[in-house]
């Protein structure tokens, strides 16, 4: 075997060559590029953060669309609620084909059960037009400049609002005759 000049060889052994003693290797970490950040740098750092923010927000739609078809296999599904007070709600929940106004506190009670048509028709109008609105949100910030112009669909809202009120003053009238009416029962009793 012959060995070229400039071999590993030659420069390895007993008796290197000159030219081995000569060449000089940077170190491992030296480089002749100035260290640091320069605009590059920043911006592929940027472009990066970007796609990472944008993986996880089309992450987080997928994941939504997956629990939203999920829950639409579920028997009981939570329609919404609103808070009350300190640990206080009341939620609207949907069982099978039925709704129910629920109120929720140290414990659960039913406030009333949706029966009448144009009661269900509406709280399904509205949410589905809840749910529209939260889809995504270029359409919830059109669909918002729409009401603005239309100033229909607040009306709509307030109605749902006072039909709700009378019927939750309602209830609390049928309670306080329960109420009345079990007093007068242990009067009765008593005297």
């Amino acid at each position: 075997m012959f060995a070229s000049p400039g071999n590993v060889s030659d420069c390895m052994g007993d008796n290197p060559s000159e030219d081995c003693a000569e060449q000089e290797l940077p170190a491992v970490g030296e480089s002749n590029e100035p260290s640091g950040i320069n605009f590059m740098t920043f911006l592929r750092l940027i472009g990066a953060l970007a796609f990472v923010i944008i993986l996880l927000f089309g992450l987080l739609k997928f994941i939504n669309s997956k629990t939203k078809n999920y829950q639409q296999t579920r028997l009981i599904k939570n329609m919404g609620g609103t808070t009350l007070g300190g640990n206080r709600s009341v939620q609207i929940v949907k069982i099978a084909d039925s709704y129910y106004i629920l109120g929720v506190g140290d414990d659960v009670n039913l406030i009333k059960e949706v029966t009448t048509p144009e009661e269900v028709v509406e709280i399904e109008e509205y949410f589905d037009q809840s749910e529209t609105v939260t889809d995504s949100p270029v359409a919830g910030f059109i669909d918002k400049l729409k009401r603005n112009k239309a100033d229909q669909q607040p009306e709509k809202n307030q109605s749902f609002g006072n039909l709700f009120k009378d019927q939750l003053n309602q209830h609390n009238e049928e309670r306080k005759k329960m109420f009345e009416r079990a007093k007068d029962k242990e009067r009765n009793e008593d005297g």
